[in-house]
């Protein structure tokens, strides 16, 4: 039996960029021809359905360790944990097209394929096990999705925001055993401490006559309560119809976090307009 252990923003096979489809519009290049050898036990239809996903998705970056790693993370959603790539080749085929069109060549060694045995978790105290086992759609017994592990703990993160534990982390720590081609999942849970939401202060000049106090009047009732990241996004929908039309809330909306307080102020910067 092999331990692995990692903190979830490292976890596994997962690459960030690779937990939602690439539109061809924001792709940096475009994968028009993969080669694939090594393998030994893929099925050929996982084959095809790494290949295919792999030419429809990447990548966001024309970058040589981003298709690796995007490959990785394709095999890892099929169980194949352990996956390495040996060797990748890169061949320009037409750079003038939009994204650019390149060839790989890809030498796997994929490993065993892995079911999932359980997953338990460890200090949990806000939310019972039974709950945080309800935010991982697989069940024991199924192929040892990477991405699936990866959206589970990021359900989990969401939950506790809203209770106001804005600074927890899961902590994962997979063991798998060759001989039964299981890995088992355990979680230590880090709660953090529990924030309160605060103030919210205005910066630069409203679009509309009223609106900072329309504003002010509709997070006034958050205010002092148990932060709630859902309350927030439901305060931010008021928000955009007061900003001009594209305006996002990572981008005017700063959370600003007190530790020693436990209260969360936010300033939100009306955008200059011309």
């Amino acid at each position: 039996m092999q331990k692995w252990a990692v903190v979830l923003d490292l976890f596994l096979l997962i690459l960030p960029l690779a937990a939602q489809p690439n539109d061809s519009a924001t792709r940096a290049l475009r994968v028009n021809n993969l080669s694939i050898s090594g393998v030994s036990h893929v099925s050929t239809a996982d084959l095809n359905a790494v290949q295919d996903e792999v030419k429809s998705n990447c990548c966001q970056d024309a970058e040589t360790e981003e298709i690796r790693e995007y490959i990785r993370y394709v095999f890892g959603k099929r169980g194949y944990f352990k996956v390495r790539i040996d060797q990748l080749d890169v061949t320009p085929l037409d750079l003038h097209t939009v994204p650019p069109a390149v060839a790989v060549s890809v030498e796997v060694t994929e490993g065993i394929q892995y079911k999932l045995k359980s997953i338990t978790f460890r200090e949990e105290k806000v939310f019972s096990s039974h709950q945080l086992r309800e935010q991982f759609v697989i069940a024991d017994g199924d192929i040892f999705n990477a991405e699936k592990i990866r959206i589970g703990a990021d359900n989990i993160r969401t939950l506790y925001v809203t209770k106001g534990y804005v600074d927890f982390t899961p902590v994962l720590e997979t063991d798998t055993d060759d001989a039964s081609a299981t890995a088992s999942l355990s979680v230590y849970v880090d709660e953090g401490k529990q924030f309160r939401l605060g103030a919210l202060l205005l910066d630069g000049v409203e679009l509309h006559p009223g609106d900072s106090a329309k504003l002010l009047e509709a997070w006034k009732p958050m205010e002092g309560r148990v932060y709630n990241g859902s309350k927030v996004e439901e305060w931010w929908c008021l928000a955009a119809t007061m900003l001009p039309p594209g305006s996002r809330l990572e981008q005017l909306l700063e959370l600003r976090q007190d530790a020693t307080s436990q209260i969360v102020n936010a300033l939100l910067r009306f955008p200059t307009t011309r």
